[in-house]
């Protein structure tokens, strides 16, 4: 199992929480979380964009506000200072890991946040199509053969309105479930569909 501190965890979140709505003054809007009750108990994996080196922070609040939850996430390949990030849910994208680690995480009920782009791309649209996307989707499927059951997959839209201006808006959006087994297509469209609406009100 990953070296995950629940302390260590609560403090980076209260720190976090500190520095969105008080320092940087934030005005964060969180939709659709009632979806979320359904997974009280659940493994599941958040598909999200990537804006910003908040977005973990975001999405930790989150599952922990509405949930109770903590969560696991998938590092991406190009951090260079992965010790610290280990220590708080991080997880290295290794080879194989999807059929080993991962699929482990989601056998024993634990949530995985993953952001398929593998790099922050602010202000830009969610391309379903890009390499990095199409790796995990199909690294994905590769984990959903060998746990043998459909891995439900909840997508995260995050758009910032301008995240250097303080005061300004965050939006952070669940959206509708989905059971992947074994189309990529499928998986790529119903990203698409839910993540890329929210994020074109602040591409401007």
């Amino acid at each position: 199992m990953p070296k995950r501190n629940s302390t260590l965890v609560s403090l980076v979140r209260f720190l976090g929480r500190v520095f969105i709505n008080y320092y940087k003054n934030y005005n964060v809007l969180y939709e659709n979380t009632g979806v979320l009750n359904d997974f009280e108990k659940k493994g599941f994996i958040i598909l999200a964009n990537h804006w910003s080196n908040l977005d973990p922070l975001l999405e930790g609040i989150l599952l922990r506000d509405v949930i109770k939850r903590e969560a696991y996430y998938a590092m991406c390949k190009n951090i260079k200072r992965r010790g610290f990030l280990e220590w708080v849910g991080g997880v290295r994208n290794k080879k194989d890991i999807y059929e080993t680690l991962f699929k482990d995480l989601i056998e024993m009920g634990e949530i995985l946040v993953i952001h398929p782009e593998d790099k922050r791309r602010y202000k830009q649209k969610f391309d379903v199509e890009d390499e990095c996307c199409i790796k995990c989707f199909e690294n994905l499927l590769k984990m959903q053969r060998q746990i043998e059951k459909p891995v439900d997959i909840i997508p995260l839209a995050i758009g910032y309105e301008d995240v250097y201006k303080r005061g300004s808006l965050i939006h952070v959006c669940i959206g509708e479930p989905m059971k992947f087994e074994s189309n990529i297509e499928e998986i790529s469209e119903h990203l698409d569909r839910e993540i890329n609406p929210i994020l074109e009100r602040y591409l401007k």
